[in-house]
């Protein structure tokens, strides 16, 4: 079995429905193909999330300063967003050959999402466009203000190991200042209380990989759609609040497999892996055509 590996997007996909991990992680040979094609979908907030995510990068990565959110739209969130429509609308993400294609979940199943904006694509194209453009008004000095070489990571996911298990972080823009490591999330949508779980876990990936303490740890995460960003130093306390969260959501995950044995990481049988009672759960779930029978 591959190793047992852990996120913040897992762990609050499990607190929804377990099942979902199930199909993700440990699909059986009779499924897995199956359950790996439907993996590829995402709903338009995800697709939305990663077009400004791409556009904060193009920006910083210009040399020059008087650059425009219509700019980065153009030259990152545009060719990004054509090509999750063309696979979409082509059904190119369904060949299983087709790696890396995406399709957009509320199209696809049109039939579970009867209120989705049939003019969606414009719909999509507005919002994303005044995200990046309010991302480049509150970014552009500051890039202008750090050097490139103070970057340490920039729009790449990045990998890490605690007690065995394998971690997974998404910052999106990481530098050195003045001896501190400072941490920017460009967040698409609206403040939410697990987010404090979500900043501590990346100050413990900041101090595994560039061994400081959690004290020259800052974290900033920037709310978009509100114009807003909220800075948290007091990193050890955010530390300590997500260790504990992760290690609860560790255990939890550990009762679905054989022996709650995370290094050997085989899972019960299918059929114990609980779904969640909630269908509006489950119309924005990529998996939800293998679960259906059970309904």
């Amino acid at each position: 079995m591959p190793a047992f590996t852990w996120s913040y997007p897992a762990a609050r996909a499990f607190e929804l429905c377990r099942r979902k991990r199930y199909w993700r992680n440990y699909a059986d040979s009779s499924e897995r193909d199956q359950a790996r094609i439907l993996g590829r979908l995402i709903s338009s907030q995800q697709l939305a999330e990663q077009s400004v995510v791409a556009a904060g990068t193009w920006l910083r990565e210009q040399d020059r300063d008087t650059l425009t959110g219509q700019e980065a739209y153009e030259q990152a969130a545009r060719p990004l967003l054509n090509d999750v429509w063309k696979s979409s609308r082509t059904k190119a993400w369904k060949q299983p050959s087709a790696i890396g294609t995406l399709g957009i979940l509320e199209e696809v199943h049109a039939e579970l999402h009867p209120d989705f904006d049939p003019n969606w694509p414009v719909t999509l194209k507005t919002q994303i466009l005044e995200q990046i453009e309010q991302l480049s008004a509150q970014m552009q000095p500051l890039f202008a203000g750090v050097p490139r070489s103070a970057d340490c990571v920039l729009g790449e996911k990045q990998q890490f190991e605690i007690d065995q298990v394998k971690m997974q972080v998404d910052p999106h823009w990481v530098y050195r200042e003045n001896e501190r490591i400072r941490i920017h999330r460009w967040e698409c949508g609206l403040p939410d209380p697990a987010d404090q779980y979500h900043m501590g876990l990346l100050v413990k990936w900041a101090t595994a990989t560039y061994g400081v303490s959690p004290e020259e740890v800052d974290v900033i995460f920037e709310y978009l759609a509100l114009g807003q960003s909220v800075t948290e130093s007091d990193s050890t306390a955010l530390l300590r609040a997500a260790e504990d969260w992760m290690k609860e959501s560790w255990m939890d995950m550990s009762d679905y497999l054989e022996n709650e044995d995370r290094l050997e990481n085989r899972p019960r049988p299918k059929l114990e892996w609980d779904m969640t009672p909630d269908r509006d759960v489950c119309r924005n779930c990529c998996y939800h055509a293998l679960c259906k029978p059970e309904w």
